[in-house]
């Protein structure tokens, strides 16, 4: 079933005044009691029973500021990996092909983001899937079915018991609308150039998807993307960078940790790891990676797309805020891969 918009209504169905106390309130709020001959009563109220037309358009209006209110705070509040590129295709593309490239760099940090904090945590519950299906090679395959397959795989395993943070959010529809959305970015990937305005008409018709889409991912806002700096144990907290919002400059913050000993391995600064609201730290390096510039004055996200040899093995990256691939050797890489590799067993 095709997702839905949290912020659609059918315009043609009858709505009653007690079903969106919400809106209703919004209204109260923004304008006084109304009295008459000592009777006091809701703008709200009145606006319902004078017509229910007016009431039903003024509603419209106030749903479509919410979405917008909504898609403007991905571009402060999701990690940086994606509201980098969401803030781009809003505000710094000067042409339509430009505008369908943005959109499709956000699908793919849209998948490249969940694969790695799914299988991360896969790997941290140490979850073991039995899906003949999945091969070892997908793993740091650069095909985004491929990502999406192990998504689903991972998820549809843990439908029954429930142990990882991310089975709750991420449904059966929301994994085929990325889907769906993927086999649009391949219609015009591996085609050549196209033209302005069919590259307008391309993104018109996908840009709504994604937005739909993204309000069915509210979760990430709670996601704390980070690479840790030191810990404060008198006060229980990590010192870390943390990746969220769309510009590049570097942020810090100091986040709530209870100290595990399964998880203080993590805290290194050579990863990158993510803080989930439940409290549990994962590790999403190598899958998510970052690199050092500007003499080590800034910090770039990267994401795998692929490996190669065996001993060593190197790890070939591609720098999120352009296309331009980098590579590296670490054992540590080894030993994470190797669990991701044990959660599909043989």
């Amino acid at each position: 079933m095709p997702l839905l918009s949290k912020y659609h209504f059918d315009k043609d169905k009858s709505i009653a005044f007690e079903d969106l106390t919400d809106f209703n309130s919004y209204l109260d709020e923004d304008y006084d009691l109304i009295e008459i001959r000592g009777f006091q009563f809701r703008p709200s109220e009145i606006l319902y029973n004078l017509g229910e037309s007016n009431y039903k358009n003024l509603y419209g209006n106030y749903l479509e500021d919410r979405r917008n209110e909504y898609l403007d705070d991905i571009i402060s509040g999701f990690p940086t990996l994606f509201s980098y590129h969401f803030d781009r295709i809003k505000t710094g593309c000067d042409t339509d092909n430009e505008r369908l490239r943005g959109l499709k760099d956000c699908w793919e940090a849209i998948v490249y983001l969940l694969f790695a904090l799914v299988v991360g945590e896969a790997v941290q519950k140490k979850v073991l899937v039995s899906d003949l299906t999945v091969k070892h090679s997908q793993l740091s395959s650069d095909r985004i079915s491929d990502k999406l397959n192990i998504i689903e795989s991972i998820v549809k395993h843990d439908r029954s018991n429930k142990s990882l943070f991310f089975t709750e959010y991420l449904s059966e529809d929301l994994i085929e609308s990325i889907r769906e959305l993927n086999r649009v970015r391949n219609s015009f990937s591996h085609s050549a150039s196209i033209s302005d305005e069919q590259a307008l008409k391309i993104y018109q018709k996908a840009l709504p998807d994604l937005h739909i889409l993204l309000e069915n991912l509210d979760f990430l806002f709670d996601i704390q993307i980070i690479r840790f700096k030191e810990a404060i144990f008198t006060e229980s907290k990590i010192r870390c960078e943390v990746f969220r919002g769309h510009a590049l400059s570097r942020k810090y913050d100091s986040i709530h940790y209870n100290f595990d000993p399964a998880t203080n391995v993590y805290l290194n600064p050579e990863s990158v790891l993510a803080m989930l609201p439940n409290g549990v730290l994962i590790r999403l390096s190598p899958f998510l990676h970052y690199k050092l510039e500007d003499n080590g004055n800034s910090t770039r996200l990267c994401f795998l797309k692929s490996t190669k040899g065996a001993s060593p093995r190197k790890y070939v990256y591609e720098i999120h805020v352009r296309s331009e691939e980098t590579e590296f050797i670490g054992s540590e890489f080894d030993k994470t891969f190797s669990e991701a590799k044990n959660v599909f067993g043989r």
